[in-house]
């Protein structure tokens, strides 16, 4: 029980860091879109 306890908790701290995060992830994800918008444009 413990194990899963400690398990349980663990998994809360990342979720809290993943959307802590995810404002910086969605930055770089447009940054990364845009980047390979100019290279289709380039290629068509």
């Amino acid at each position: 029980m413990k194990l899963l306890l400690i398990a349980g908790v663990m998994i809360e701290v990342l979720m809290i860091i993943y959307i802590l995060d995810e404002r910086k992830h969605r930055k770089r994800i447009a940054e990364i879109e845009e980047k390979l918008k100019g290279r289709y444009k380039n290629d068509i």
